[in-house]
């Protein structure tokens, strides 16, 4: 009888989604600061510790009991169709180099927070940002930035001094991750399945999955020999020494990653402990600032989004 009823209501009214009624999830273009200038009418964001980042989004703790402050910074470096196969692999090795120093530099010798984080942030629209988060009682939010920005620096400064012996070493450290064997049919599954869903409500030129998108990567990041100089020497036609790596690297940071860059695409998300509430609300109605849901969606009326295309 139940059987009748699911059949009867539900499997003979349904039929497939048209194209236009698929769901589309978009990423959005975070502003540069230049662009945040002109969305704010020439104000933005002014005190001194988070100047760098124009657009900062805040939240007050719920909990009364709360004696935490949060911050993440995301550093949007654009989307699969702009970055590329090589911009993607590139950006994770960047992040698979910054965790270890935002960890040592921010965690273990500032102390600030017990949680400290970078990582690659994916959005569901195909988005591509560099996500650094810290945690601390001590600390205020707007310290934290402050914090972060300074540790970019440092973090750039070890990516100038870093031998292309070790360069050599982080790169293949993200290649044998990207080559790694699923063990259970579970995670094989898994693999698969978020690749379908990246096509999915893409055109039917753009469905068939890049079921081989980690290997492409992976072929980025395994380097060659120099061979002495010798340019005629055949390695491979997407291969890089390890010095041409490392140049990519430090292009790529100063891009999108540089407080000087005018490319940058920074945002800030700020969560204060119940003894940051007075600057908190200081805050609220302030340039830059998006408090509430509708400073939020004043601030998307001015963003456009990156394309869905895959890489």
């Amino acid at each position: 009888e139940v059987g009748k009823v699911v059949e009867d209501h539900f499997l003979k009214l349904g039929r497939p989604l048209s194209e236009d009624e698929k769901p589309i999830f978009k990423s959005l273009i975070i502003p540069t600061k230049s662009e945040a200038n002109t969305i704010f009418g020439g104000s933005m964001v002014q005190d001194e510790s988070s100047s760098k980042i124009p657009i900062v989004i805040e939240e007050l703790a719920f909990s009364e009991k709360e004696e935490n402050n949060a911050v993440e910074v995301q550093l949007q470096a654009g989307c699969g169709l702009t970055l590329g196969r090589e911009g993607v692999a590139i950006l994770a090795l960047i992040a698979n180099m910054a965790y270890n120093s935002a960890f040592s530099q921010l965690r273990t010798k500032e102390q600030l927070g017990y949680l400290v984080s970078a990582t690659t942030r994916t959005g569901s629209g195909g988005g591509y940002a560099l996500s650094v988060g810290v945690q601390s009682s001590t600390t205020l939010p707007a310290e934290l930035e402050n914090r972060i920005e300074a540790w970019l620096i440092t973090f750039r400064n070890e990516l100038v001094e870093m031998s292309e012996e070790r360069i050599g070493m982080e790169a293949a450290a993200v290649v044998a991750q990207l080559r790694e064997r699923d063990m259970k049919l579970a995670d094989e599954v898994g693999s698969f399945w978020s690749e379908i869903l990246l096509t999915e409500t893409l055109s039917e030129k753009l469905k068939e999955p890049a079921y081989d998108r980690k290997e492409k990567m992976a072929e980025f990041l395994t380097l060659r020999d120099d061979n002495d100089g010798d340019p005629e020497a055949d390695n491979g036609e997407k291969a890089f020494t390890a010095a041409e790596l490392k140049q990519k690297i430090l292009d790529f940071f100063d891009k999108h990653f540089s407080a000087e860059s005018p490319d940058r695409r920074a945002i800030s998300s700020r969560v204060y402990g119940q003894k940051g509430k007075e600057v908190f609300l200081a805050n609220i109605g302030k340039p830059g600032y998006l408090s509430n849901y509708d400073d939020i969606r004043h601030m998307k009326q001015f963003m456009s989004s990156w394309p869905t295309v895959p890489y």
